[in-house]
């Protein structure tokens, strides 16, 4: 694995981001649109900033180490859960959706994805997207200089739990009772070497963990927030 490979990754994730600030350009004026997809929205700038930030980092990566293979895995995961997020923004933002139900077109992509409803619900991809830059923000030949930005996406990251659990955009599936866990094998064998700061316990790292939603009122759209004056 080299400096090289990891720069082709990094710019893939940001062309994706971009394309999805596009389609969110698109979907963002819909009444029917859950408030969770607002959040998600607005965070994309961040993540496409923080990309950038380590695109131009890449050449102190070494070639050929377990952390660069680690390092990879951590941006693989990244990249497919833009790509997720990619696929339910575009299908949303298709002109043939706009006479059906949003929250119907949304659940058959998240079907078609082989998700359930918790890990595929839009909060929980960008908090998988935001725990993985938060992870490779970590890695040594990032954290000096992207310090700032580590401090903006665990903020962020937080924000988007906090919309997880009291404005879900999707219920709950009746067969869930689990979160989304990946266990990232080599990644969480190097991550002592990146930081100390860490959350990852016996030898998993929970991306997209149990939500209780209580009585699963989902998130407003914009047109009842603007009834109830929120």
């Amino acid at each position: 694995m080299s400096g090289i490979e990891i720069f082709g990754v990094i710019t893939g994730a940001i062309a994706l981001t971009e394309t999805l600030l596009k389609l969110y350009k698109v979907i963002k004026t819909r009444n029917d649109l859950p408030e969770a997809f607002l959040e998600v929205g607005n965070r994309l700038p961040l993540v496409e900033d923080t990309l950038e930030l380590a695109k131009g980092l890449t050449d102190g990566l070494e070639n050929g180490d377990k952390e660069t293979e680690a390092l990879k895995q951590t941006l693989d995961y990244c990249y497919s859960k833009l790509s997720q997020l990619h696929e339910i923004f575009q299908k949303i933002s298709r002109g043939d959706t706009k006479d059906k139900s949003l929250i119907d077109v949304y659940q058959k992509v998240v079907v078609k994805l082989k998700l359930d409803n918790k890990s595929g619900r839009v909060e929980a991809l960008m908090k998988g997207v935001l725990e993985s830059i938060q992870l490779f923000s970590m890695h040594k030949a990032f954290k000096d200089a992207m310090e700032t930005q580590a401090i903006n996406v665990a903020q962020a990251k937080e924000e988007m739990e906090k919309v997880a659990t009291e404005t879900p955009s999707l219920p709950d599936s009746p067969e869930e009772t689990r979160g989304d866990n990946v266990n990232y094998g080599e990644i969480n064998r190097q991550f002592v070497n990146w930081g100390e700061q860490t959350n990852i316990e016996g030898g998993q790292w929970n991306i997209a963990g149990a939500y209780v939603h209580g009585d699963q009122v989902l998130g407003r759209t914009p047109q009842e927030r603007r009834e109830r004056g929120a």
